[in-house]
């Protein structure tokens, strides 16, 4: 398929096939997925390290006050991701109920 015109979207069907094989080419000469992911892993807001540099990226405050605050940071983080699920799943709900039941 020649290339698109600058400005024009690609069709849903070519953008998911160029995703595949990307992810065809990135993986198919690794054979130790988790050693590959790692970093990326270690760096996200699951680990405290990744709250500790989001609340004292230069490293002033003591070590004993950035892991309480990172700890706190987390928490809070963890706590939105819990309230955001528990809208989607209310919103998701109500949508159910409001559709009539088949047959009706």
């Amino acid at each position: 398929m020649p290339p698109m015109p600058p400005g024009d979207p690609q069709p849903s069907e070519q953008r998911r096939d160029n995703g595949r094989k990307g992810a065809r080419i990135r993986w198919e000469n690794v054979t130790d997925r988790t050693s590959a992911t790692a970093k990326a892993r270690a760096s996200g807001p699951a680990f405290l390290a990744w709250h500790a540099r989001k609340i004292d990226p230069d490293g002033k405050l003591l070590e004993g006050e950035r892991l309480r605050l990172a700890e706190e940071s987390r928490q809070d983080y963890y706590r939105k991701l819990w309230e955001a699920s528990k809208l989607a799943r209310a919103a998701r709900a109500a949508r159910t109920a409001e559709r009539p039941a088949d047959g009706e």
